[in-house]
């Protein structure tokens, strides 16, 4: 009804003050000004979402921003999905110490030099030994091929041999310091081009847990994220690179300290 008397109106108008009085010309003419209405009518729409779901995101990154200030000022993850926390940098994890702490029976490491627990975390290394537990570590060999490979990928890895040799005679000196009864370091090289850093804590208990730390190639160290998962929280996460921890495991030799 409403738009019978727009077009009436129309055509009126037409007639009038234009002086078109031709019945087919005067309809083509109002018909195509509905549709030119009407596609004004849906640009305005569309534009209009368009602005609103642009301030959505923009509002959502300025959040997700807030929340990952918030997470590394408190030096607390940022909560993931299934289970596992995410870390986006090292400056965001526990104290590796805390994490050592944690194990009441096992703790396995992978890494390529194990530099930063040489230098600066081998006393608490060496209080696990003395509390009984066994410590795995598997540091990629000096003579591998791979060395060469990570020295030209990894931030800050010049004269990688040299510095892992180094790093093996330290963890020599703890494992030769040590008694009978608290020496369970087993110190093992390994020949293989790993794309992370592996803690692992008490894997055969139910309180198994573990880190993994991903290479950023051409970064520095610090840079690197973190994810972490206990094995009852996240069994898929968990298995999968416990797994391949032992494919590594599997292939290591045990260093000679000689």
């Amino acid at each position: 009804m409403t738009l019978a008397i727009f077009q009436d109106a129309t055509k009126n108008f037409v007639t009038k003050q234009l002086g078109i009085t031709d019945d087919v010309f005067v309809s083509y003419l109002i018909y195509g000004f509905i549709v030119f209405a009407a596609g004004i009518g849906i640009y305005l729409l569309i534009s209009f979402v368009r602005s609103k779901m642009k301030r959505q995101l923009q509002k959502d990154r300025r959040r997700k921003k807030m929340i990952e200030g918030s997470a590394r000022q408190t030096n607390q993850p940022i909560a993931g999905h299934n289970g596992i926390r995410h870390y986006p940098t090292m400056e965001d994890l526990p104290a590796y110490s805390s994490i050592l702490s944690r194990a009441n029976s096992e703790i396995c490491i992978l890494t390529v030099t194990a530099e930063y627990i040489a230098t600066q975390q081998m006393d608490s290394i060496r209080n696990a030994l003395l509390l009984g537990r066994k410590v795995t570590i598997l540091i990629l060999d000096p003579k591998s091929p791979f060395v060469a490979k990570k020295e030209s990928a990894l931030g800050e890895a010049r004269h990688l041999a040299q510095r892992i040799r180094t790093n093996l005679d330290l963890f020599c000196a703890v494992k030769e310091s040590l008694d009978k009864e608290n020496n369970k370091l087993a110190i093992m090289t390994y020949d293989a081009d790993t794309n992370a850093t592996l803690t692992i804590i008490d894997p055969n208990s139910e309180n198994a847990w573990i880190l993994v730390t991903s290479y950023l190639y051409g970064k520095s160290p610090i840079s690197r994220p973190s994810a972490d998962t206990y094995k009852r929280e996240n069994m898929d996460f968990f298995n999968q690179n416990f797994n391949y921890y032992n494919q590594i495991l599997s292939r290591a030799r045990v260093y000679s300290c000689q």
